[in-house]
């Protein structure tokens, strides 16, 4: 039983702690260059997200 349980709570430890590194990533600023433009948001490293109507690396079209 003590084994199952100390097993139980290593991974809920790990899946906690894989929760935390997403969030943390989620939450830091991304870096996209050159700039999201017309709307879109910068939503990973050189990753931009257009707003409906816009297309491109940059949202540029």
């Amino acid at each position: 039983m003590f084994l199952r349980r100390l097993a139980q709570q290593l991974i809920e430890d790990k899946d906690s702690d894989e929760n935390l590194r997403s969030a943390a990533w989620k939450r830091a600023d991304s870096v996209c260059s050159p700039s999201c433009q017309n709307g879109g948001k910068c939503t990973a490293p050189n990753t931009c997200t257009c707003v409906n109507g816009w297309t491109g690396a940059t949202c540029e079209a």
